[in-house]
């Protein structure tokens, strides 16, 4: 496939540097207690509101909504219903429902593949909401817009289209947050209409400047550093980094637009080549490579400690010496840990990339005292990532630790020790009572799987799925085997199946079932076959999506309606606190969008599920997640039970920073007891995953919560 070329370097630095002199201060902030969910409103409310002209028309969309199914076509119709909020609705859940229905059929544009949008109801969908951009109302056309990038096929014309038009400027940044959702699959060798995309956006840019509109100018800048960082398409990214330096440098008042313009800076970053001192971007020329270098130093500086995280992850990629002792200060004394443990990353990538470990290693040295264990855990594997087997003893003293955090770093830097040692403790390590450190050990091992050896590591790792009882863990292994299965291991991916009724069963069936897919044996095959009967819905459209993979052709599984919901709703929107070891998180839900799901995490908050229970995920600058009662990210039920879940209940609420949500699996159907909070605004997930809540207070607490911090307990204050 033909690789996009370059994006014309004047209209995307226009985009990306031109901030109006007193549009920074009017840029709306980041999520706050005083500023509630107004992070970016340019668009008008699309949640639910108390009173509707047409309440019987209302719940209809929201009864299909909350089924999942539209036998009837009715949402087509509603679409040229009088009221404007219900036609909206309608375009939303026809674009959630398509979405879905696309992911079964597995029609969603892969990367390398040929477009395959053959399906006689998303064409009808799509031609619905094509008419609906021209719709009076500002708020249809914006969700239909948005409905429309979960569709795909020839969608870019239609972006373009609207762009063209410099009546649809108030549009305009509502077209470019919806396309943020397009698969990257479905924009390679489209480079002419991303050109004319990305140039739009550097003329709406001038044409709101000149109309004194700061609120679009300031959409249509987030909207371009988010889309060039967020698609990251080959080459692209290394002729921009002039364009988000400069943004990092004008937006002082614009948290959001610097975070995102850091963003870019990582994914732009190529490695430093110390022999002429350049690096970024290649062919930069010295004094292009010591601007970006000084750049980085300047961003480190930032009182956001996202910026600065992402930025020292440029750091990294770009292995500039120069940045060791910088980064060491920073290491040493940033207030935030996710900081200071990516410096001790970057050091020790530095280290390895330049040869010379000891440079850096005296940067680092004191980690191992940090009052963070993150950061310790950071710090023994940087030292083995140097150092090898002359660590040992460091790694043997961890992985004795009572804290699991350590334990699992142990299980991290001992793949960088010699065959014997590593496979000694890695293979202990499995046994671990706590599932994370257990998980760890075994992505260790699978890590050390290559073409030409590993050979033995992987026949281990066969037997430990067939052994392993845990069903979290077999599903780990599952998942971390993926692409090393072979037709020797039909028995053991079959060992997995008969387990849906427990916990993440389903989860499980469905990843075995995809791995004997793709071994395509005929013995495999059959047992994929048999999945056909399965009385899981996902599992038969999993067997049903491998077998189309062999071109067997089989009817579709019939969708049944989803959960009717719950017959009683809480008084307004309740309030939740959740006291964790760093403080309190309040959060404020909403009944209104997901009542199932605020029915369930209210249940569960009662219950006292979450009281005891770690934060296993976090992810700096993306979300924290918990709620798992194994404490690895592989369990979770509703208040039905731990082998239940939740069927979706995608809204529009858009995904700010401190916005409460569910992860899930492949199945959009998947949600239980685990729940994440944002750090920042994650338009990528906006519709993909469900908003139930949002965070009032302890925003602070947020962005200081590591892997491992405890939930104590949690309460429903008000609105039960």
């Amino acid at each position: 496939m033909r690789i996009p070329h370059l994006f014309p370097s004047a209209a995307l630095l226009a985009a990306l540097s031109v901030i109006p002199v007193g549009f920074a201060s009017n840029w709306s902030p980041d999520l706050t207690p005083e500023n509630g969910l107004a992070v970016f409103d340019v668009l008008p409310e699309t949640s639910p509101i108390a009173v509707h002209a047409d309440a019987e028309a209302w719940a209809e969309v929201e009864r299909i909504r909350l089924q999942g199914v539209d036998p009837d076509g009715r949402l087509v119709e509603l679409l040229q219903h009088p009221e404007a909020d219900v036609r909206a609705r309608a375009a939303f859940t026809i674009g959630s429902l398509g979405w879905v229905r696309l992911e079964r059929l597995g029609l969603r544009l892969k990367e390398g593949q040929e477009e395959d949008y053959s399906d006689a109801q998303i064409d009808a969908w799509r031609q619905a909401l094509t008419g609906a951009l021209h719709d009076a109302d500002l708020n249809v056309r914006a969700s239909a817009m948005d409905a429309l990038t979960r569709l795909g096929g020839p969608f870019l014309e239609e972006l373009v289209s609207v762009l063209r038009n410099q009546d649809n400027t108030p549009f305009a940044p509502a077209a470019l947050r919806a396309a943020h959702r397009l698969d990257k699959g479905e924009l390679m060798g489209r480079d002419a209409l991303l050109d004319e995309v990305l140039f739009t956006i550097a003329d709406r840019l001038e044409h709101a400047q000149r109309e004194q509109r700061p609120e679009l100018a300031r959409e249509a800048l987030w909207s371009a550093i988010f889309a060039a960082q967020r698609l990251n398409l080959p080459n692209m990214q290394h002729s921009l980094g002039h364009g988000y330096f400069q943004t990092l440098n004008g937006a002082a008042n614009n948290p959001t637009a610097r975070v995102f313009a850091a963003a870019g800076v990582r994914r732009s970053m190529v490695p430093f080549d110390p022999a002429n001192e350049q690096g970024w971007p290649v062919g930069g020329g010295n004094a292009q490579g010591v601007s970006q270098r000084l750049g980085l130093l300047t961003g480190f500086d930032d009182a956001d400690w996202r910026v600065v995280y992402e930025l020292v992850g440029a750091a990294q990629i770009h292995g500039d010496p120069a940045l060791v002792h910088k980064l060491g200060k920073l290491r040493r004394d940033h207030s935030s840990a996710h900081v200071r443990a990516a410096c001790v990353k970057a050091l020790a990538a530095i280290g390895v990339h330049a040869g010379d470990r000891s440079f850096c290693a005296t940067e680092i040295l004191g980690a191992n005292m940090d009052p963070s264990m993150t950061v310790r855990a950071e710090a023994l594997v940087a030292f083995a990532s140097l150092y090898g087997d002359e660590v040992e003893d460091g790694v043997r003293e961890a992985m004795n630790s009572k804290n699991p955090t350590m334990r699992a770093g142990a299980a991290r830097a001992a793949a960088h020790l010699t065959a014997v040692t590593r496979l000694e403790i890695l293979t202990a390590l499995t046994a671990d009572p706590h599932p994370r450190v257990a998980g760890a050990a075994y992505a260790s091992l699978a890590s050390l799987i290559g073409p030409d050896k590993g050979r033995a590591i992987r026949d281990v790792l066969i037997d430990h799925l067939v052994a392993q009882d845990d069903i979290g863990l077999k599903l780990g292994l599952v998942m971390e085997l993926g692409e090393h299965f072979t037709a020797d291991d039909v028995d053991a991916l079959a060992s997995c199946l008969g387990r849906a009724n427990e916990d993440i069963g389903v989860e499980l069936e469905f990843n075995a079932l995809q791995a004997l897919g793709a071994i395509g044996t005929p013995e495999a095959l059959a047992i994929v076959r048999a999945g056909l009967k399965h009385p899981n819905e996902w599992i038969q459209w999993v067997c049903w999506g491998e077998l189309m993979q062999h071109d067997e052709v089989h009817p579709e599984p019939i969708v049944g309606p989803k959960w009717k919901g719950p017959e009683v709703l809480p008084s307004g929107r309740p309030i939740v606190e959740v006291y964790t070891s760093k403080g309190t998180l309040t959060f404020e839900l909403y009944p209104e969008d997901a009542p199932l799901h605020v029915v369930s995490f209210l249940e569960l908050v009662g219950r006292g599920h979450y009281d005891g229970l770690d934060f296993h995920r976090v992810v700096p600058n993306f979300v924290i997640q918990g709620g798992c009662p194994r404490g690895d990210g592989n369990g979770g039920g509703t208040w039905l039970g731990e082998a239940e879940a939740l069927p979706a209940e995608f809204n529009p609420r858009p995904y700010a920073r401190g916005v409460l949500g569910m992860p899930r699996n492949q199945n959009p159907d998947s949600n239980g007891s685990q729940i994440f909070v944002t750090h920042r605004p994650t338009p990528h997930l906006d519709g993909r995953y469900v908003v139930f809540g949002a965070l009032l207070q302890g925003f602070d607490v947020l962005d200081e919560i590591e892997v491992g911090d405890r939930i104590h307990s949690a309460a429903i204050v008000a609105g039960e």
